[in-house]
């Protein structure tokens, strides 16, 4: 087992000592850079070139045809946040509970519902930064991402992601971290040169407790900002501790107006114990119970992570330019059970994996006139490719067993993206884009056991072009209207199938499949007036070869990724911020309403087996609202709710539901200049409720150990210091 601290505590030590030593003889050298003003929990000033390769230097957030929000760390830091989920929860369209510790299945408008593997989900392009953390195959995990390391989350659906370089149908999320630049000034900061730093503790229910360290220094044209987070938890249900460290660093050197140069490091490593799935019943009965073969299986998994990255950004009066690359290490360590419970297709066997990803990307911006009419040119080109070793063994009761795999996996991606935003007239623009992606994914067998070699390569190809309306009828709200298409080539998650029977003698297979495409219509709008602020929208997708998980039979006894003929995705995606009383600004007293509802109805499509059933695993009617009060002196009070307002099914066949809930919370805190501190109460009625699901084929309307409990009732606390 890996010591506790000392690796990413030195990281995180040197670094805030190294920077700014480095930094010290060019002082003299280099003048003051001077900078706008920069609000932490809004969007920067466009030409501000310390905000290199974040929301600065993209295509504004709002220009796009799609829907999109843009969430401040204050919309989550005054409470208890420890998963992506929890930074989410303002963001329409997007589902993200928590599995187990920070593992959590996260889908944008139904991409990538069905992957089931821990330590493994695709679907969604995630960003640091602007720059991907997902491996050249698709997959992701959340190992590296820290809630408080992060100042703004975007998330930027279907379409509009075409601005990042995303192919997905669900789009992208790009994670920000602050500048040292930025930290340095929110913390009051006079001049040019300057730190700042904040430590923090929280702690609560079923023993969690987490401590974290930040620090920012600014010495002439350079900058750092650098966060450590130690984190530990008993879990709610039995079976299910786990810790982690993670550091995050953000360096950057600005040697004119507009010319920077910015590295980013990040490391993580995470040991989780997972508490399978269990019947409804048992969740019913006691959700803090773990999964029958918990006790004799006891899985968990290690996952260490390492990405080092390089953005130089070059702005000028009329455009930028961007030239990156990026490097992504992963060591996985999942001791799975070899025989999962009836329902649940986790994919058997002990996984040994290593990864190491290679990544570069160029990237234009050019803004002028066309034809007399404002007009912005984005594009770029993405290259990025995986080198890994996945091995299988048996879990014989927690000792592992014989080897039944062993492959090199290869995957890499050429992806070309051009956008283009002309105004046709002072209200209305046309935005035209269109990607053009290459994909090869190889698995070559090392092991050759009597079933023999189960090599196999597979390319892919597509151009998926993009048409979009955004008339803007107030100065602060507009209307859009797009067409699109989206291309995601299968991962290796979908490609390996590993069987149950006939062991022994274990083995795998690597299936053919193809590329899931889709064809995207969309209208809403985005904007403000007066007390509220909105966004709106209306989608319908047509899947053709959507990744879906069917069980297989006597073939292999285990779900398997596969193909389905045509599907739909039928969305309505709401967000709302309203100011119910008091004034507009943090000088008055006031009381607001802010609320994320989102509507999904996703179905097969005249499927030969399934007809027009519902896709398993999708809550209907998913709502989170919040009502808080707000002092001028910093103090404020809340309540809030959480809900799955339908029954779903967790069947393709449709014949079994998880249940409906609705959750009630609270939090309060008070937020001084150099002091915080809050309280969080979750699930005060301590109702069992389902926060994930596995999906089956079909149930015949019998319960099955599918269902992954939700956190009971709980309490949480905290204090931030700040200098």
């Amino acid at each position: 087992m890996y010591p506790k601290f000392p690796l990413l505590f030195l990281i995180a030590v040197l670094l805030p000592v190294a920077v700014p030593a480095a930094a010290v003889p060019s002082r003299a050298a280099e003048p003051p850079v001077k900078l706008d003003d920069i609000h932490i929990t809004g969007e920067a000033p466009p030409a501000a070139p310390e905000n290199a390769g974040t929301d600065a230097n993209r295509p504004a957030i709002d220009r796009m045809a799609s829907g999109t929000t843009s969430i401040g760390a204050a919309d989550y830091a005054g409470a208890t946040p420890r998963t992506l989920g929890d930074m989410l929860r303002l963001a329409p369209g997007v589902q993200a509970h928590a599995r187990a510790g920070d593992d959590v299945r996260l889908s944008i408008r139904g991409s990538g519902l069905q992957s089931v593997v821990f330590t493994k989900a695709r679907g969604v392009d995630v960003l640091l930064d602007g720059l991907p953390i997902n491996s050249a195959d698709g997959n992701f995990d959340y190992g590296l991402i820290s809630p408080l390391s992060v100042r703004t989350v975007e998330v930027w659906r279907g379409a509009a992601a075409t601005a990042l370089g995303s192919t997905t149908l669900g789009g992208a999320l790009n994670l920000i971290t602050p500048t040292g630049r930025e930290v340095v000034l929110a913390g009051g900061g006079a001049g040019a040169d300057g730190t700042a730093g904040s430590v923090r503790v929280d702690g609560g229910s079923f023993g969690f407790f987490r401590s974290a360290a930040s620090a920012a220094v600014v010495r002439g044209a350079w900058d750092a900002a650098v966060h450590y987070q130690y984190q530990t938890q008993d879990g709610f249900r039995d079976y299910s501790a786990g810790d982690s460290q993670k550091v995050a660093a953000n360096i950057g050197y600005t040697w004119r107006e507009g010319a920077e140069n910015r590295i980013y490091l990040n490391a993580s490593r995470v040991h989780q114990q997972v508490a399978l799935p269990v019947t409804r019943a048992q969740l019913e009965d006691d959700p803090s119970q773990a999964g029958t073969l918990n006790p004799s299986t006891r899985p968990f998994f290690d996952v260490d992570t390492v990405r080092l990255a390089d953005r130089l950004t070059l702005a000028g009066p009329e455009g930028r330019a961007e030239l990156s690359a990026w490097y992504l290490y992963r060591d996985v360590d999942f001791r799975r059970p070899s025989t999962p419970p009836s329902g649940y297709r986790l994919g058997p066997g002990w996984l040994k994996a290593r990864t190491d990803d290679f990544g570069a990307q160029a990237r234009i911006e050019r803004e002028g006139e066309v034809l007399g009419r404002a007009n912005v040119l984005s594009g770029g080109v993405r290259l990025t490719a995986m080198n890994g070793r996945e091995r299988l063994y048996a879990n014989n009761a927690t000792l592992r067993g014989d080897k039944f795999a062993d492959g090199d996996l290869f995957a890499w991606n050429a992806t070309l993206f051009i956008e283009d935003d002309h105004a046709l007239t002072d209200r209305l623009s046309l935005l035209i884009a269109a990607e053009a992606t290459y994909a090869y994914r190889e698995y070559d067998d090392n092991f050759n056991a009597s079933g023999g070699d189960v090599s196999r390569d597979l390319d892919f190809s597509n151009v998926s072009p993009s048409l979009g309306l955004r008339w803007a009828f107030t100065d602060k709200s507009q209307a859009f209207a797009s067409v699109s298409r989206s291309f995601e080539p299968p991962a290796f998650g979908d490609l390996i199938a590993i069987p149950l029977v006939p062991p022994p003698p274990q083995r795998i297979t690597v299936q053919s499949l193809d590329a899931q495409e889709a064809t995207t219509l969309e209208i809403g709008t985005r904007g403000e007036h007066g007390r509220f602020r909105w966004e709106v929208s209306v989608y319908r997708s047509w899947l053709d070869g959507e990744f879906i998980r069917y069980d297989d039979g006597a073939a292999t006894g285990n779900q398997v990724g596969r193909n389905a003929d045509n599907t739909i995705h039928d969305g309505l995606e709401i967000g709302l911020t309203t100011r119910i009383w008091g004034g507009p600004d943090a000088a008055s007293q006031r009381v607001s309403l802010s609320l994320a509802y989102s509507w999904n109805r996703y179905r097969f499509d005249d499927d030969p087996v399934f007809g027009d059933n519902k896709l398993a695993g999708v809550p209907i009617h998913t709502l989170f609202a919040e009502l808080l009060y707000e002092h001028p002196d910093g103090f404020y009070f809340g309540a809030n709710l959480t809900g799955s307002l339908e029954k779903y099914p967790v069947d393709n066949a449709n014949t079994f539901y998880a249940d409906n809930y609705v959750l009630a919370g609270l939090r309060a805190g008070w937020s001084g200049r150099r002091f915080s501190v809050w309280f969080e109460a979750r699930n005060l009625a301590d109702k069992a409720w389902t926060a994930a699901t596995q999906n089956a084929t079909d149930l015949g309307g019998n319960d099955s150990d599918l269902f992954f409990p939700g956190e009971g009732r709980a309490f949480y606390a905290g204090v931030e210091w700040r200098w």
